[in-house]
């Protein structure tokens, strides 16, 4: 639900080019937020004159965590498969930029994709 109201909000101004990106990216955020929250998510997007910020909040407290020690064979540095984790590092790696801020009620979650 999530990736298809992104999807229509920036088809909405014409750009189709980021759709793709936007929708992977705030699927990660989303799933994040059902996994580790209790109450209910928000999905927002708002526009800069060369970009879209897409930012997902939640109810669940503390600093959202990457798989930055991960290796090329899906290890964490504990070395266990880790299932978790991976969806900062893409939206890290595809997004122009990404951060988080706590608020009284749990935390948003950010990423900003240029638009032009």
């Amino acid at each position: 639900m999530a990736r298809r109201w992104v999807a229509e909000v920036l088809q909405s101004r014409d750009l189709e080019h980021v759709v793709d990106t936007a929708s992977l990216l705030v699927s990660e955020l989303v799933t994040n937020a059902l996994c580790h929250s209790t109450g209910p998510y928000e999905v927002s997007v708002t526009f800069g004159p060369h970009s879209a910020t897409i930012t997902v909040a939640d109810s669940a407290r503390g600093r959202p965590h990457r798989a930055d020690a991960a290796d090329s064979s899906g290890r964490d540095a504990a070395g266990d498969l880790s299932e978790h984790g991976r969806g900062l590092l893409l939206v890290a790696s595809l997004a122009d930029g990404w951060g988080w801020q706590g608020t009284p009620h749990g935390k948003r979650v950010w990423f900003r994709i240029a638009t032009g």
